[in-house]
């Protein structure tokens, strides 16, 4: 990852972002073994957007932080939508680099920058860099919660949460076509089952958003081959919280299939 002002910069036809936005454009590659592009990305708005680390996951998903100064910085699932004028960001792609798994804004009202980013086992991102926000976005039993002055480091952790356990079954049944069935059960408290099925091997996302359209989570994000599977939510969210009573969706995506249904969580 880095920065990019070239409007011919080398993308790949199946990319999320195959456009120069303007400015410097934040940019994602990865290469093969031997060194071939197997997928080249812009990533940013119509200002100025700088790559600074990456970490990747066992899943093949990549995990960018950087600093923005676009207002129209591409976000998903966003812990914070809102720019102020120079602000962190912590962007998640799918492993073929063609989506967004995340991608959020995070600073204050100053000048906030990510420098570096990890990954453990368990989904959580672990993100350093440097602030000058007096109002920079602090956890209440934080180690310390005060701007001291200037321009502090911080240190921030994301419960992105690795997809939860996609299981197969009914090995010996192989689908002929794409489905996703109704969860169950529905309305639901505390989890409910979304089966789907793959007539062919596919990179697949099941992912779940509010009333609003606002993505609260990511189920499965990854490459399964023929078969029938099942997956489980909890009602848990990005960020280690968990989704109030209501209207859920819930959406496959794949190469040839997309379905949305709806279900409803109960307390």
């Amino acid at each position: 990852t880095g920065h990019t002002n070239s409007s011919g910069f080398p993308t790949t036809p199946d990319a999320y972002d195959t456009s120069y936005n303007g400015g410097y454009d934040a940019f994602v590659m990865k290469l093969s073994a031997t060194g071939n592009l197997v997928y080249g990305t812009y990533l940013g708005g119509d200002n100025d957007d700088e790559g600074h680390s990456i970490a990747v996951n066992g899943l093949g998903n990549a995990f960018i932080t950087g600093h923005t100064l676009s207002s129209d910085f591409p976000t998903e699932g966003a812990y914070q939508t809102n720019q102020d004028t120079t602000d962190a960001f912590v962007t998640k792609l799918n492993s073929p680099g063609s989506a967004l798994a995340y991608s959020t804004y995070f600073g204050g009202c100053s000048v906030d920058k990510g420098r570096g980013i990890v990954v453990d086992g368990s989904g959580n991102a672990y993100i350093t860099g440097g602030t000058s926000s007096t109002d920079f976005p602090t956890t209440p039993d934080a180690y310390d919660t005060g701007f001291n002055g200037y321009y502090d480091a911080f240190v921030t952790k994301f419960d992105f949460g690795e997809p939860n356990d996609v299981v197969e079954f009914d090995p010996d049944n192989l689908p002929t076509d794409y489905n996703m069935s109704q969860s169950y059960p529905n309305p639901f408290n505390p989890t409910t089952t979304i089966e789907f099925n793959l007539p062919k091997r596919s990179n697949v996302t099941v992912k779940i958003y509010n009333v609003l359209g606002q993505q609260v989570q990511s189920l499965v994000d990854q490459e399964l081959s023929v078969g029938n599977y099942k997956v489980t939510w909890d009602g848990s969210t990005f960020g280690g919280g968990h989704a109030s009573t209501g209207v859920y969706f819930y959406r496959i995506v794949t190469e040839d299939f997309t379905e949305t249904k709806k279900m409803v969580l109960l307390k």
